[in-house]
């Protein structure tokens, strides 16, 4: 990538599959139609993918997203590092470690997670504009997609994290 785009920082369980991670085991795990969504917001927006999930902390569960991805026409650009933080803070904390450390690679405001878990929480550290939030037990829908490509859009931002940028 030589120009900045717009990043995704993607969760896997609960967005491209409804449950949990024990679930990553069964054969015909991803569902198709929050592939296509994905696929949409990318073709929609140029955006790059950041993986943001605990699958990035297993190697066969990587892999086996890659090649999903792959069969779909996408790919990881990267993911974020792991920072011993539990919780929601823990993942807002390593999208920011993220953002800072590939600024060159981020057109703020251009970037948001697509998490089930509610990382704009109190203490989550992802201002709520950055956030699409999926329902775990059906994973990314059109809605939800929708949502991504219009968040993907904005053209400014007020949020701490974008105006720290701004300075």
């Amino acid at each position: 990538m030589s120009m900045a785009q717009p990043v995704i920082f993607l969760d896997v369980d609960g967005v491209l599959h409804p449950g949990t991670y024990e679930a990553h085991r069964c054969q015909d795990l991803f569902r198709s139609q929050c592939l296509t969504e994905l696929r949409r917001i990318i073709d929609a927006t140029n955006a790059i993918l950041v993986l943001s999930s605990s699958w990035r902390e297993s190697p066969g569960a990587c892999r086996r997203l890659k090649k999903v991805l792959e069969e779909h026409g996408m790919s990881l650009f990267g993911s974020t590092e792991v920072s011993g933080c539990p919780g929601l803070r823990g993942r807002g904390l390593e999208i920011n470690r993220w953002l800072r450390s590939h600024a060159q690679h981020v057109q703020i405001p251009y970037w948001l997670a697509l998490d089930d878990l509610d990382l704009a929480k109190e203490g989550g550290l992802v201002p709520r504009e950055h956030l699409v939030r999926t329902n775990t037990q059906f994973g990314l829908r059109p809605d939800d997609a929708d949502a991504a490509i219009a968040r993907l859009s904005v053209q400014v931002c007020s949020c701490e994290v974008c105006q720290a940028y701004a300075e």
